[in-house]
């Protein structure tokens, strides 16, 4: 029998000259007056990008040789792992088979004895976040700073620590003027659970047991429910109440206990904000008196937050409606209602220069526009255990927020109630559905307090879709890219939120109607596209209209990304009778980071973990020569050399005896990291069979794979898995007939794999 074979896979991508797209001339970015949000002016006609030449590229994937079967043995030895590799790094088994035994080597940083104490402290489902953080905090020092904070906090809110220091900005953790006061992480969780015995219309609800670390925590609700006309307890789910109850951050604001004096637009007079709303702990800066009067009126002072809030029974009656502004303060008032009242009363009177981007210090101003007042109602809302997002529509120029109850509902108050030039709307608290603006908004953006932007834009108007693929010149996907989409407004093209391409290349996003869009991509390592960071891509010929969805090609000019070919590892000593060979499984979970610096003063780097992604391991088997090179940077020589989507169980025949590593790697992705859980078995007597694959398989004129029903009884077959020449698993199913239909798949070389409990059959077709 042959030893293991290699294909050379010829793949090329056609991209047509018909991409319907420009660049557009636009002036360096501008402040916008209100939001500092970025603003570019169209300056030149749009310019037509090259065509893009169709082009054969050369991959080498090379793969196990199909058409054998391979017979499970007895495992020897198993060793597994479960590690973060960020982009670039790699770990390897080292697997020695004289005395048959697996040694895991990482090229990882190890954190300090306290992280790991503060590691095993912490719950199951945080654990893996939080090592990330203490591998970024240990880099610069700082690792044992923050576990000391999860060690010395209270059992009951450990979680609550854990999760702020995990899912903080390493910007926001390691600031100067934050690293004054860390224990306000403890602080905010002290808060949480002390304001919460005062509250009648919230209970805290604690699940699992830190015994097990399977604990969390959330929160319930009062609500009256207009249906069934009587009050309900409605839980909301845990990661809503870490995130949106929990975190400290909102949106664009530093995140400081400590004051300066000196800024202009981030005061904080030495208090966390929850402390300072609901205590207004300080004499000199007591914000209660307001002492606002003009021709529409008078405020004197407001009450203390936390007083007020005190005497709610509902978190509010599910009614979207509108609340006048000045009215009175009732014993029955349902929570929101109050916010929304003493906020407007907080913010009588359009701003005055400086703006504040501090909840303190906008409270003790007095004034403002949108921005301070979204600020305000979050820090309130956070304060208040009341689930809020802070939401930007940026190109429309308007901030506000959405509380969660089932779903986001909008909820805002608006300043200038005593403003003598206000409209109507001035000083009402707003509950309608989608804010009731009646705009054409281009996109609706959230912002997680880690950073990460969540497109909201179907909760706010009218939406078509967007699926944009991003290749580089000759069509291999681009994941992780960065795209800034832009609006045109009269003659003006205004940014409107950030997406990020998935692990292949795409995204898809939702935008308003009525509008033109532009697009511009930022890669870490390719830079931009279109090359010259002035210009943009238009993305669509004609206005998006509701329910479209719209289709658009951005490929990188003068771009073709380095595949890092390997070669063979030469087989000559390879030992057909050698019996042992390797057992591995693998999954992985994309984990996509990057900067949001469009309007996040600290610019947050987020890590988004998507359970549903499909990670992606590039795999090789190396002698200890090879692997050596491999080390150093050299040109090296591999056995087995593939990439595996998701997760993906497969055998490797070892050629002879010598010392071998299987390396998992990280290399492909520059802004994903992966989750890597791995299992590396070595099998005794593992020996592949010649088959004549045509007795199980063949397939009809449409290209469809017919199986021998009854070879296929015989052996035991029960359920079967189709990969592609890249190692990526297409389809994965039970067995239920004899004919498996292919005809969605491309057209191509695949592999089928037959399994059954003891062996598995392989076999290659052409679809």
């Amino acid at each position: 029998m042959k030893s293991t074979k290699y294909l050379i896979i010829f793949a090329f991508i056609l991209f047509s000259a018909k991409v319907q797209s420009a660049d557009i001339q636009v002036n360096k970015i501008q402040a916008d007056e209100e939001h500092s949000i970025n603003k570019i002016e169209l300056k030149a006609e749009p310019i037509p990008i090259p065509n893009i030449t169709n082009q054969v590229f050369n991959r080498k994937i090379q793969i196990i040789e199909p058409n054998n079967i391979i017979q499970k043995k007895a495992v020897k030895a198993t060793l597994s792992s479960e590690i973060t590799l960020f982009n670039k790094e790699y770990l390897s088994y080292e697997i020695n088979t004289d005395d048959l035994s697996i040694k895991l080597n990482q090229n990882k940083v190890i954190i300090s004895d306290q992280a790991k104490e503060a590691l095993k402290l912490a719950p199951n489902w945080l654990k893996a976040q939080l090592q990330i953080k203490f591998q970024l905090l240990y880099e610069k020092g700082l690792d044992d700073d923050f576990a000391q904070l999860i060690i010395k906090a209270d059992n009951k809110y450990k979680d609550e620590v854990a999760f702020v220091i995990a899912y903080s900005s390493i910007n926001t953790l390691t600031n100067n003027r934050f690293r004054k006061d860390i224990d306000v992480i403890i602080k905010n969780a002290e808060l949480i659970y002390n304001i919460a015995d005062s509250l009648q219309y919230v209970k805290l609800v604690e699940h699992g047991s830190i015994a097990n670390n399977d604990y969390y925590t959330t929160t319930t609700y009062r609500i009256y429910d207009p249906e069934t006309k009587d009050t309900i307890w409605n839980e909301i789910p845990k990661d809503i109440y870490y995130f949106y109850v929990v975190h400290f951050k909102m949106d664009q604001e530093g995140v400081f206990v400590a004051d300066d004096a000196t800024a202009t637009e981030q005061r904080t007079y030495g208090y966390f904000w929850r402390d300072y709303i609901w205590n207004n702990p300080d004499a000199t800066q007591n914000y209660m008196p307001v002492n606002i009067k003009t021709t529409k009126g008078e405020v004197t002072s407001i009450p203390r937050f936390g007083e007020i809030m005190k005497k709610p029974r509902i978190l509010w009656n599910r009614t979207m409606t509108y609340l006048p502004y000045g009215r009175e303060f009732k014993d029955n008032d349902f929570a929101l209602d109050v916010i929304g009242n003493w906020g407007s009363r907080a913010l009588p009177i359009n701003v005055t220069l400086p703006r504040s981007f501090q909840p303190n210090q906008i409270l003790m101003k007095h004034d403002g526009m949108c921005n301070e007042d979204a600020f305000l109602i979050a820090a309130a809302c956070r304060t208040a255990l009341i689930p809020i997002i802070y939401l930007g529509t940026w190109a429309e120029d308007h901030v506000f927020g959405s509380i969660w109850d089932n779903d986001w509902y909008h909820f805002e108050f608006f300043r200038g109630g005593l403003e003598p030039n206000g409209n109507s709307a001035y000083g009402i608290t707003n509950m309608m559905a989608g804010g009731s603006y009646g705009w054409e908004n281009s996109m609706v953006n959230g912002f997680r307090p880690d950073g990460y932007n969540v497109n909201f834009s179907n909760y706010y108007a009218k939406t078509s879709t967007f699926n944009v693929a991003v290749t580089d010149s000759i069509g291999t996907p681009m994941p992780g890219a960065k795209l800034h989409i832009y609006a045109r407004n009269g003659t003006s093209i205004l940014y409107s939120g950030t997406i990020f391409t998935d692990s292949d290349g795409k995204a898809s996003f939702d935008v308003g109607e009525n509008k033109f869009y532009y697009i511009q991509a930022v890669h870490p390592v390719y830079k931009t596209a279109p090359i010259e960071d002035t210009k943009v891509y238009l993305l669509n010929q004609t206005i998006t209209k509701a329910n479209n969805t719209y289709n658009y090609n951005l490929p990188y000019p003068n771009v073709i990304i380095d595949n890092n070919q390997v070669e063979d590892l030469n087989d000559t000593d390879n030992d057909e009778t050698y019996k042992y060979g390797l057992n591995i499984k693998l999954k992985s979970i994309n984990i996509l980071t990057d900067l949001i610096e469009k309007h996040d003063s600290q610019r947050s780097r987020f890590y988004y973990w998507n359970p549903e992604s499909k990670g992606e391991i590039t795999s090789f088997l190396v002698d200890e020569d090879n692997y050596n090179k491999f080390k150093s940077g050299e040109n090296y020589k591999a056995y087995y050399y593939n990439e595996y989507k998701n997760e993906n169980e497969f055998n490797i025949k070892l050629p002879y005896k010598a010392k071998w590593y299987l390396v998992l790697s990280n290399k492909k992705y520059d802004n994903f990291y992966q989750h890597l859980t791995s299992e590396v078995s070595i099998l005794d007597d593992f020996v592949t069979v010649e088959v004549n694959n045509n007795k199980l398989i063949s397939q009809d004129n449409f290209g469809n794979i017919l199986l021998n029903q009854e070879e296929i009884n015989k052996l035991g077959i029960i359920r079967f898995e189709i990969i592609d020449t890249r190692g990526k698993l297409i389809l994965n199913d039970e067995i239920s007939s004899n004919l498996i239909n292919i005809s969605n798949l491309a057209e191509g070389a695949y592999f089928i794999n037959l399994i059954s409990d003891k062996s598995v059959h392989s076999a290659k077709f052409m679809k």
